[in-house]
């Protein structure tokens, strides 16, 4: 999961994300937004599935949002999520980052400088199936990684360098551990963070590197 340059156009134009209207449109009791729209606090967070493959469980995606703006202490934010499967991934990929191949999380900074966070995510559960298997833990846990990982960038981390990759790598372990959610010890990617603490403890050089958001794709 790379950081890419952002491309000029923005995650509006996706079909399988709740604009910005949508979102901040009154809702009727009598009959349920779609996609749903989960308020917690100050944070406003709609989930849209688009895919048909996995079970999704709209509270544990929910709650990796809310964890990772309350740990980057992110006062107000509006976030939008889409479940989506290859199909739609592949094109939507190869549109926004030229890759011509399915890819796990897209993320999207729309807000201007200044301005609350604004952010929509795209993460792959097809893709999310497949990886786990080789992980070694829960297709869902594998879908949460990718929400954390997608909104990491959205509140400024980015993983471009070793030492950029390292401290959003931890930041991945700190939220996950804080969601309750059992890393894999077969997971080679884990590793990453575990080699960083070591070094980081036997070195008199802290690690840098936290970048601001930039507008527009990231991976």
């Amino acid at each position: 999961m790379k950081q890419h340059a952002a491309p000029s156009t923005t995650a509006a134009s996706v079909d399988t994300i709740a604009s910005t209207e949508q979102e901040n449109a009154p809702l009727d009791d009598s009959e349920p937004p779609e996609p749903s729209a989960i308020r917690s606090q100050q944070y406003s967070i709609a989930i849209a599935n688009e895919q048909a493959s996995a079970c999704i469980g709209e509270q544990g995606i929910k709650d990796a949002v809310t964890e990772v703006l309350a740990d980057s202490n992110t006062a107000s934010a509006a976030i939008s999520v889409a479940i989506v499967d290859d199909a739609t991934m592949r094109p939507l990929n190869k549109q926004f980052l030229e890759h011509d191949y399915t890819t796990d999380v897209l993320s999207f900074a729309l807000n201007d400088p200044n301005e609350p966070l604004q952010g929509e995510l795209i993460v792959n559960a097809q893709f999310a199936e497949r990886e786990a298997l080789e992980a070694g833990w829960e297709a869902t846990n594998e879908l949460l990684l990718y929400v954390v990982h997608g909104m990491l960038h959205l509140v400024g981390h980015c993983d471009k360098s070793p030492d950029d990759a390292a401290i959003m790598k931890q930041a991945e372990c700190r939220v996950l551990d804080a969601l309750g959610v059992q890393r894999s010890k077969t997971d080679a990617r884990w590793l990453v963070a575990s080699e960083s603490k070591k070094s980081k403890r036997n070195s008199t050089d802290s690690l840098t590197g936290i970048s601001i958001t930039q507008r527009g794709a990231q991976k």
